[in-house]
């Protein structure tokens, strides 16, 4: 608006009634969940982010990002949304290459949960957890501590215990667990890392 040949007089009210959906559109007023600061608020943050949505996409060509831009999307990994990052110019075979950000477990400061899992950036996989060992060979289920099995390989496990405990005593470690050969009455704790 407006379109020729009327004038921007005969057209004020459409042109303010865009305005005014735009407005709205932007600050998502009419669902009671704003993500934008309404543009017209006379703050210095107008029209700045509250807060991103980003719906799940696919990965493919509308997706891929040109020289000298980076991408962030939402993915569906086991049947949650999660966030991905792509570099520019990686791609393979003309699709992204994305790198998952966040992961199923979110560790919160103080959480006294037995275990958990976590995604470091570029797709790193953390696991954490602790068990009590009964004597003789104990195995460590990943899945059972920490929520879910390594997907493709466990590179590494550190562990550490209480007084008398041989922390580099470990074994058998595969993408779903791992051997502890320790005493009775010792509690373990472990980080395991891998992908």
């Amino acid at each position: 608006m407006p379109l020729p040949p009327q004038t921007l007089g005969q057209t004020q009210s459409l042109v303010l009634n865009n305005f005014a959906s735009l407005r709205q559109g932007i600050s998502n007023t009419a669902a009671g969940k704003p993500n934008h600061v309404d543009v017209n608020g006379g703050s210095t943050a107008a029209g700045k982010h509250i807060f991103i949505q980003m719906p799940v996409q696919t990965p493919g060509a509308p997706n891929l990002t040109l020289s000298n831009e980076v991408g962030l999307i939402s993915q569906t990994t086991a049947g949650s949304s999660e966030l991905y990052f792509n570099r520019d110019g990686q791609n393979n075979a003309g699709t992204p290459r994305y790198r998952q950000m966040t992961g199923p477990t979110f560790f919160n400061q103080g959480d006294n949960s037995v275990g958990g899992t976590s995604i470091i950036f570029d797709g790193l996989v953390f696991k954490w957890g602790y068990v009590n060992l009964s004597g003789g060979s104990t195995t460590v289920s990943f899945a059972t501590q920490c929520g879910s099995a390594f997907t493709t390989t466990c590179y590494s496990v550190i562990l550490s215990g209480n007084t008398g405990f041989n922390a580099s005593n470990y074994g058998t470690l595969t993408a779903s667990s791992f051997i502890i050969n320790g005493g009775n009455g010792y509690k373990v704790y472990f980080i395991a890392l891998g992908y």
